[in-house]
């Protein structure tokens, strides 16, 4: 069948009979036609509607899906931002445990001069004071050394007189006897 147009159902195409109306055949054949094309038109609707029922049904699915993976996005967002404040958090603790690990290593470096300074004036003080007191002992070994060589002399003085008297090798004795403790004490005063 040949489809229907809009100009054939306007009434003024139609044959008109002897008697005043239509003419039967071209009336049914145009009334047959233009149901055909209505069931073809309700049946392209039905096809239409159902694809648009199913259409519908996959735009609700992907509108779900989307509001998901816009959720999605959202929590991964606020992970990234929690991530990077996290991050930013670590590195500023970081940052200030540096700080004040610097701060107390440069306190315990300080405290340790001052320490180091107090051992070493201290330790200049006792050299001082040692140094004083060795020259003490010298000059004391000086004199003692000094009044043992007048007395070791006066003993000489008092012994040659009795050497005339045939003690000459007891003269001898003591005078080699004094000139090593002399010698003696000359080597110590050298190694001093």
């Amino acid at each position: 069948m040949r489809p229907v147009t809009p100009e054939e159902l306007d009434s003024a195409s139609l044959p008109r009979a002897h008697m005043g109306g239509y003419r039967m055949d071209h009336t049914d054949d145009l009334l047959r036609r233009a149901a055909w094309e209505l069931r073809g038109v309700l049946y392209r609707e039905q096809l239409l509607t159902e694809e648009n029922e199913a259409l519908g049904q996959t735009v609700k699915e992907l509108e779900h899906r989307l509001e998901k993976l816009q959720t999605e996005l959202d929590t991964r967002n606020d992970r990234e931002g929690l991530i990077a404040e996290t991050l930013a958090s670590t590195q500023r603790a970081a940052r200030e445990a540096r700080e004040a690990t610097k701060r107390d290593c440069e306190a315990m470096i300080k405290k340790a001069r001052q320490q180091a300074g107090k051992l070493t004036a201290e330790g200049e003080r006792k050299r001082r004071s040692l140094t004083a007191e060795i020259r003490e002992l010298e000059v004391t070994h000086s004199r003692k050394r000094e009044e043992l060589r007048l007395f070791l002399t006066s003993t000489l003085a008092l012994i040659e007189p009795s050497a005339e008297n045939g003690s000459a090798s007891l003269d001898t004795e003591l005078r080699q006897q004094l000139e090593a403790v002399g010698s003696s004490a000359g080597e110590e005063r050298g190694q001093q």
